[in-house]
């Protein structure tokens, strides 16, 4: 009986020392089907092309960078949240991803970035561990890699295409992660999931891009990216 209770005993401790996470998600966010957030629109500056604004995860942890066009009623750049499910029709006017749903439901983050005018950036509410995410292309990138497009010609063999995800705490850089959307001769089209926690206790996350399809004004490649599922430790 002592040896029974000193394995339940541990069993329990076992337990209670697992990490608890939190994943953020957006679903049931969005009231009508192929949709998007769109921050607001009055009172924009005058001039301004994009307007910078910002919105925040269902449980109040992460700020998204968020642009809203002073024209037309789209995604603007930085991040937004979509349920959108076009993966057939090119140009970036489509703010699809490749797999038309979410990892776990059907909605998911949808970013572009240049990092200078728009920047991608997660900022959190206090410092955590960050665990892991999902990535996947856009539809607009999938289909210019693929095809090519006025810009873009289509990927071959040893052509790659990569989200880089740098974390930073206290303004101090904690690490880079590299995930890769192509890479030899694979476009990738389902939801992959990357570690993150080599970047450990962040405060925010910023997103940058690299391709091997480059030209005068930079890379040809659509900067845009899919993401899922993005999980801390708490």
């Amino acid at each position: 009986m002592a040896a029974m209770a000193a394995i339940v005993l541990l069993a329990s401790c076992s337990d209670d020392d697992e990490p608890r996470t939190l994943t953020i998600n957006f679903n049931g966010l969005l009231s009508e089907a192929e949709s998007e957030y769109v921050g607001p629109k009055d009172n924009l500056p005058e001039g301004s092309y994009y307007y910078e604004s910002t919105f925040t995860d269902p449980t109040g942890t992460c700020t998204f960078t968020h642009y809203v066009p002073t024209f037309g009623n789209a995604f603007g750049g930085g991040f937004t949240y979509t349920n959108k499910t076009d993966v057939t029709t090119p140009g970036y006017t489509n703010s699809s991803a490749i797999t038309a749903k979410g990892v776990n439901g059907d909605t998911y983050l949808i970013c572009n970035c240049d990092g200078y005018s728009r920047k991608g950036e997660i900022t959190l509410k206090s410092a955590l561990p960050v665990v892991s995410a999902y990535f996947t292309n856009a539809t607009y990138a999938y289909l210019s890699m693929r095809d090519g497009d006025g810009y873009a010609e289509p990927f071959g063999a040893d052509d790659w295409f990569k989200v880089i995800v740098t974390g930073w705490n206290a303004s101090d850089e904690t690490g880079r992660v590299e995930v890769y959307l192509a890479k030899d001769g694979a476009i990738l089209k389902d939801w992959q999931k990357a570690d993150l926690s080599g970047l450990g206790i962040v405060d925010k996350l910023s997103f940058s891009f690299a391709s091997t399809d480059n030209g005068q004004w930079g890379m040809n490649t659509p900067a845009y990216f899919c993401m899922d599922a993005l999980t801390f430790e708490q």
